[in-house]
């Protein structure tokens, strides 16, 4: 009667699996064949690419660029020390000047006496003949004071001219100023302004004639001369184109 010998299946499972390394390589050339036909059949049926068109070229002047700082330029050295200048070599003296050669002395000649001229004889002096007396001249006729004297212009009337200066005197009394300097300090006196007017009454000019002993007041009154022109016109009795007026200008606190 045979006897059976057991048998363990987990050892013949063990003896009929192939090496784990043959499974590993046959699935990569599995895979690598597959990506291969993968790549081969997108080549055929993709379209060649179409070369881009070209975009048309721009022109632009560009400014040159700023000239990089000289700390980006190159890191930062440490400045070189100059090194010290050479001492220069001693200058050689100047040869001394040559002493100057003396001078001959001048020889003195003495002094030649002139010749005594000889004394010049006078000339015979002929005697002229005497002229003969002329007549006297008549002296000239002395012009007639009448000639000489210009004819003078009318004068005017009394009373037209004192109208006029009433008319003068007032016009200037309403624009007066009493300074108010000289009023604080109680100040009083009268100047007197000589004025050149034209025919139309316009001052053409003014200037103090006689102090009234404070500046204050003698200021004034120039000033005024001139702030009143016009002043009234002169009568037709008064002639002349221009006529010079010496008014009295009085500053009184009464």
């Amino acid at each position: 009667m045979s006897r059976d010998v057991p048998v363990l299946l987990a050892d013949v499972a063990r003896e009929d699996r192939p090496p784990l390394g043959l499974i590993v390589g046959a699935t990569l050339a599995v895979v690598g064949v597959h990506v291969m036909l993968g790549v081969l059949l997108l080549g055929v049926r993709s379209p060649p690419p179409v070369a881009a068109a070209e975009p048309p070229v721009l022109m632009v002047d560009l400014a040159p660029a700023p000239a990089a700082p000289a700390d980006d330029a190159a890191p930062d050295t440490p400045p070189e020390e100059d090194a010290p200048p050479e001492p220069a070599p001693p200058e050689e003296p100047p040869p001394p000047p040559p002493e100057p050669e003396p001078e001959p002395e001048p020889r003195v000649q003495p002094p030649v006496e002139p010749k005594p001229e000889p004394a010049a004889r006078p000339r015979p002096v002929k005697p002229q003949p005497r002229a003969a007396a002329e007549p006297p001249r008549a002296a000239p006729a002395a012009p007639s004071a009448a000639a000489e004297a210009p004819a003078r212009a009318p004068s005017p009337s009394p009373a037209v001219l004192q109208t006029w200066q009433g008319r003068v005197l007032a016009h200037l009394e309403r624009r007066k100023r009493y300074p108010a300097s000289a009023r604080s300090r109680a100040l009083q006196g009268t100047a007197h302004v000589a004025i050149v007017i034209d025919r139309s009454g316009q001052v053409l000019s003014a200037a103090l004639r006689t102090s009234s002993g404070h500046a204050a007041l003698d200021r004034e009154a120039v000033e005024l001369t001139t702030r009143a022109s016009p002043l009234p016109a002169p009568p037709e009795e008064i002639r002349g184109s221009t006529i010079t007026l010496v008014v009295p200008v009085q500053f009184s606190l009464r």
